[in-house]
């Protein structure tokens, strides 16, 4: 049931900041702030991100992203971030 909620949200969300900010394209993580603490890997449904093991930083494959966003709600420093098309 949480599971459920929680794609429920970020489906919600989705429209309202593809509304507010342009098309969503994909997340990315921003490596400055990105400490490695694998919570973003664990909770990607379609196993898109993984740790760079020459930076010991998280990164996303824009080709598997579904875009669902939940690399971003977990990540404790908003590292994972959305792209816009502008």
């Amino acid at each position: 049931m949480k599971r459920f909620l929680t794609i429920i949200l970020l489906f919600f969300l989705s429209i309202l900041t593809i509304s507010s900010f342009g098309q969503l394209i994909t997340f990315y993580i921003e490596k400055s702030l990105c400490i490695s603490c694998g919570q973003c890997i664990s909770v990607c449904p379609v196993k898109a991100i993984s740790i760079d093991w020459v930076n010991y930083k998280a990164i996303i494959d824009p080709m598997i992203c579904i875009r669902c966003g939940a690399c971003a709600l977990v990540c404790p420093t908003g590292a994972a971030r959305p792209l816009f098309a502008k």
